[in-house]
């Protein structure tokens, strides 16, 4: 029993923390990782990432172009989603067989432990973490297993928070429809832009109705698949830089390298913006953001020259933001 969970410590020694490598342009179709957790050499991709100090789980996600949710669910972390420096974060599930209970490309929500089987053992053939699996399923040192016992896996959370996000959405649709003619007359009269909340998006924030561009300058380099990653636009240092809609500011610092001053906003359970290169960030994560409201001053933060470069992401997936902008 002790041999095993030594030899998953020293592993999770392996390696130097350093900030999610996320450039904007890519040339290999692949997102680069943080320094590896395995025995793989250093600069290798792998599906684990070391959290450096500073490193936010959204920030995270962004750089490997997963959706924050999934992260959350296949590392078994719920809300605030709080992690710590040198933790190893997986990035991908990798089930492989145990028992027959995982098959193909599908991780299983729970496994049941034979005669014989150990934490480690189990979370090594199901190619998640083992802190992962301790979390889940609320184990304690030394973590014996009985025979027979069923042990919750990250596919299991995922399942639940997909669920309840769902719930949530459904809640919020049906309250909105009750209360929209008392809404409807009773509009607020506040005229700010940005009002703070929640440290945690919001669910049910709604379809996007309508896209912004998120500057008046000119479009200077366009999307293109697995090497620039959104658009470039120009402007004079200072330019107002709004919100393509409306959403919840999830990530506003400089910890994702190749961005600079780098602004995220999430508006819906589908779809995030980002605003990249500012030379001043005007709001807040957790900060709720009106469709155009100014959240930052061009600059030339992270690169060569004054430009915006922005993104639109749908499920953590990078896609052409003209195909959804406005013709001008």
């Amino acid at each position: 029993m002790r041999w095993p969970i030594v030899s998953l410590c020293a592993a999770m020694v392996v390696g130097c923390a350093q900030t999610p490598s996320a450039p904007i342009e890519n040339r290999t179709g692949h997102p680069p990782l943080g320094t590896v957790a395995s025995g793989n050499s250093a600069g290798k991709t792998a599906d684990t990432y070391r959290v450096k100090k500073g490193d936010t789980l959204f920030a995270i996600a962004f750089s490997l172009n997963l959706p924050m949710e999934q992260l959350a669910a296949i590392n078994g972390l719920k809300p605030p989603y709080a992690i710590y420096p040198g933790q190893v974060l997986q990035t991908a599930l990798n089930p492989s067989t145990l028992g027959g209970q995982a098959a193909g490309n599908r991780l299983p929500a729970t496994v049941t432990v034979q005669r014989g089987d150990t934490l480690y053992g189990i979370a090594k053939i199901l190619g998640v973490s083992m802190q992962s699996l301790i979390d889940i399923n609320e184990l304690s040192a030394p973590y014996r297993l009985s025979v027979g016992q069923i042990l919750r896996t990250p596919a299991a959370t995922q399942a639940e928070a997909i669920a309840s996000t769902q719930k949530a959405a459904n809640a919020v649709r049906t309250q909105a429809k009750k209360s929209s003619e008392v809404a409807a007359g009773k509009a607020s009269s506040r005229s700010t832009s940005v009002v703070s909340g929640s440290k945690t998006p919001r669910a049910g924030l709604g379809p996007v109705s309508r896209w912004r561009w998120p500057s008046d300058g000119r479009l200077v380099r366009g999307y293109s698949t697995n090497l620039h990653k959104g658009v470039d636009i120009a402007g004079k240092r200072g330019d107002p830089v709004r919100a393509a809609a409306r959403g919840v500011v999830v990530y506003a610092g400089t910890g994702v390298k190749g961005y600079g001053a780098l602004i995220i906003v999430k508006h819906n359970d589908d779809y995030l913006s980002a605003y990249g290169h500012n030379d001043a960030i005007l709001v807040a994560e957790g900060d709720t953001v009106k469709d155009a409201a100014v959240i930052a001053r061009m600059g030339s933060s992270g690169t060569d020259s004054v430009k915006l470069h922005f993104e639109i992401r749908r499920q953590g997936k990078p896609i052409d933001p003209v195909k959804v902008l406005p013709r001008r």
